[in-house]
């Protein structure tokens, strides 16, 4: 793209987007990149403030319209600021009430801010990552079969820091990742994790393949895109990915495009009577903080089916 003697140069976005959207050069050579909204934003733009280091941000009159400017001001984040553009499109596609469009940006844009600050982020480790990619399954399933979406996410606690990934009702869930290649072992990370407050507790274990390169495989961001298109009203989706940022999840600039996961089987468990486990009341005071390790094929007269799970609230 030209770089112009003056204002700037543009390019229409040939993706699906409810609103138009342009790539554009400016007059210093810097990249841009310019969405068209709907009605006056002014008010709102000056209380969120949207700052992201590396950005300028501007809202401004073009062709009539007011438009939000992203303009690149570290070149050597060019990549970066791809990405987030690209993501912004896709996540744009998803806000199907126009009203929500500016919105739906600052709030990406906040998430980004800690991306693009200059200060390292680390990608998940592998474990990590099979870990919330077992709780997201789980998450999908209670939206799809048992609760409405917003309860749901709302019921996902574990990035709260509650000892149990998932409360609702009367019901606690803790969900673990097993690999395929050790299915029966399965670490237990603390005393309070299958020791509930709630009168009924579960354990589910995700027991996944990784890189197999088999049919039906697919990475962190995969999944995460197809949830983000399930949770297409607006404030749900803010709220589930203002969720995944609490775990440290960012989504795009090619992060999360491996490992590569399927689940080969899930199973789950009635955490009661004489489950084997460690319990806060069972250990000598000054001792906390425990881990340890389950055998699975020490919990068979536990197993119980999903509906157990999924068919009361």
């Amino acid at each position: 793209m030209a770089t112009p003697n003056q204002d700037f140069t543009f390019r229409l976005v040939m993706k699906p987007c409810p609103v138009s959207t342009f790539w554009a050069k400016d007059s210093k050579g810097r990249c841009l990149f310019i969405i068209v909204l709907e009605g006056d934003h002014i008010s709102a733009f000056r209380n969120a403030n949207p700052r992201v280091k590396g950005l300028d941000i501007d809202l401004r009159t073009w062709k009539g319209s007011q438009v939000l400017i992203l303009t690149l001001v570290i070149e050597r984040d060019r990549d970066l600021f791809h990405a987030l553009c690209e993501e912004l499109v896709r996540l744009l596609n998803l806000t199907a009430n126009r009203t929500q469009i500016f919105p739906a940006v600052i709030n990406h844009l906040k998430r980004w801010q800690r991306f693009l600050s200059g200060v390292p982020q680390d990608r998940l480790s592998d474990a990590r990552i099979r870990g919330l990619f077992a709780e997201l399954q789980f998450l999908r399933r209670l939206y799809q079969s048992h609760l409405s979406r917003h309860e749901a996410i709302e019921s996902w606690k574990g990035p709260d820091g509650c000892d149990q990934d998932f409360i609702y009702c009367d019901t606690a869930v803790e969900v673990k990742a097993a690999s395929a290649a050790t299915p029966n072992e399965l670490n237990i990370a603390s005393e309070a994790q299958l020791d509930p407050t709630t009168d009924r507790m579960f354990l589910g274990v995700y027991v996944l393949h990784q890189n197999t390169g088999k049919p039906g495989e697919e990475s962190l961001d995969e999944f995460v895109q197809a949830m983000e298109t399930d949770l297409q009203d607006s404030l749900v989706l803010q709220d589930f990915l203002g969720t995944l940022e609490k775990v440290s999840y960012v989504g795009g600039a090619h992060k999360y495009d491996t490992p590569c996961l399927k689940i080969d089987r899930v199973r789950f468990f009635r955490v009661e009577g004489g489950f084997p486990r460690i319990q806060r009341s069972q250990l000598p005071d000054g001792i906390h903080r425990v881990r340890y390790q389950l055998s699975l094929d020490r919990l068979k007269p536990y197993e119980c089916t999903p509906d157990t799970i999924f068919n009361n609230c």
